[in-house]
């Protein structure tokens, strides 16, 4: 399994974690899309896209001015496409504010199994 994090800097990361959480939630079986599972509440979530793709991003809104994402896959291409999925839907939402989602370096991590 691997691991990448990214801090995006922010007024109001609780206000985005909800926002991206929600919207993850609310595309659940849209248009054809696989459903993935999602849970939130204003300082934490996850969102499970094995449906889509073998990987997970928690966000973590509990110190002030930063939201924390952190991505995995069970492989670099997994963890890339997380990182594609969150990373795109944090830009397009932050537009206004300028936010975008800087990946670190991918590193080894035990898997939850």
């Amino acid at each position: 399994m691997l691991a990448s994090s990214a801090l995006v800097v922010t007024e109001r990361p609780s206000a985005y974690l909800q926002r991206l959480c929600e919207h993850f939630a609310r595309e659940r079986g849209r248009h054809g899309a696989p459903e993935v599972e999602v849970s939130f509440d204003e300082h934490e979530g996850f969102v499970d896209f094995t449906p889509i793709v073998r990987g997970t991003c928690r966000l973590d809104a509990k110190h002030e001015g930063v939201l924390v994402l952190s991505a995995t896959g069970v492989d670099q291409v997994a963890l890339e496409e997380v990182q594609r999925i969150v990373g795109e839907h944090v830009e397009r939402f932050g537009r206004d504010d300028g936010l975008t989602a800087d990946w670190g370096a991918a590193s080894e991590v035990a898997s939850p199994d």
